[in-house]
């Protein structure tokens, strides 16, 4: 017993904070084991987390809300152009739920004083034309090709040095050695594209059409109506229309649609 003059011995309240620890201690790494080992139990359900990729977008407008946005390329770097009513415009500080901007591609000046009229991606980079000639800032700058065709807003690339322009009514056949054939289509070109080894395709608002490189030839791979834009995927031509969309096999030439949801591929 303690006497009342006397304080309790130091050992003796250290002893009593070391019980009252290690009882903690205990109840924190039991319970989380216990709760774990519950979940082992046969009959019990358990999580395992995996990783996804999640799919976001990143939202871009331009600074004047007038301007009209006509196509996109990307070139082998992942630099992304847009071409629009205002020129060539570049994406500018875009985040996950904060919109960008697009703004004017003013990098090169040699190519700011020009009236650039179309935009594509030949060969992994970025290929531009205005009312003289198609050019290039990639390879050196030593792609540049007069045309003859002073209103050409559209264009594909071939293989080197081959391209197939149009100014939305006519088609040109450009190389080094210069414009090699010229036709007017009719029903409005609307797109552009080039096939591997086959040569380019065509379409207007009535007729998916490719040109023969060897021929020099036109020749119709699919006629309707209310064509508006395609493109090229898995040996399909994916054609939109006003109604949906088409598939054309360009190796059997089979046809299948119209298809009003969007394609999962």
């Amino acid at each position: 017993m303690l006497s009342k003059n006397r304080l309790p011995h130091h050992s003796s309240i250290y002893g009593v904070l070391f019980l009252s620890i290690h009882f903690i201690l205990t109840l924190s790494f039991v319970l989380p084991v216990t709760e774990s080992y519950a979940q082992k139990q046969p009959g019990q359900p358990v999580h395992a987390d995996r990783a996804f990729l999640q799919d976001l977008s990143i939202k871009y407008k331009p600074l004047n809300p007038a301007t009209a946005l006509v196509n996109a390329c990307a070139d082998r770097n992942g630099s992304i152009r847009v071409f629009s009513s205002a020129g060539v415009l570049m994406p500018h500080d875009g985040q996950f739920l904060y919109a960008g901007s697009l703004r004017p591609d003013n990098r090169y000046r040699t190519t700011v004083t020009k009236k650039i009229q179309g935009l594509t991606n030949h060969l992994g980079q970025f290929v531009l034309i205005d009312d003289k000639a198609i050019f290039s800032n990639a390879w050196a700058g030593s792609l540049y090709m007069p045309h003859e065709l002073p209103g050409a807003r559209i264009l594909a690339g071939g293989t080197s040095h081959q391209y197939l322009i149009s100014n939305g009514s006519s088609i040109h056949y450009i190389t080094r050695e210069g414009t090699l054939y010229k036709k007017t289509l009719e029903g409005g070109v609307r797109e552009i594209r080039y096939q591997p080894g086959r040569g380019f395709l065509v379409l207007t608002s009535t007729n998916l059409q490719r040109f023969n490189l060897q021929n020099m030839s036109l020749e119709s791979l699919y006629q309707g109506k209310g064509l508006t834009s395609f493109d090229l995927f898995g040996g399909k031509a994916w054609i939109g229309t006003q109604d949906g969309y088409l598939t054309l096999d360009l190796q059997t030439k089979a046809l299948a649609g119209p298809f009003q949801k969007l394609p999962v591929v």
